[in-house]
């Protein structure tokens, strides 16, 4: 599948570009790991992945 091809798939069934799509997985993600564990908020960051902590 091209990248064009995939790019449109996932506009058409979430309503969002993947850069947002991944962004709202993450920030999803980072709200479990800040409910259920004792991490700080940059840990929690570096976690899902962001590579900055603003």
């Amino acid at each position: 599948m091209s990248r064009t091809t995939l790019h449109k798939k996932l506009t058409a069934l979430t309503g969002m570009s993947f850069s947002h799509y991944v962004r709202a997985l993450r920030l999803r993600q980072a709200q479990v790991l800040l409910t259920t564990t004792k991490l700080n908020v940059s840990q929690v960051g570096y976690a899902v992945g962001f590579n900055n902590p603003t």
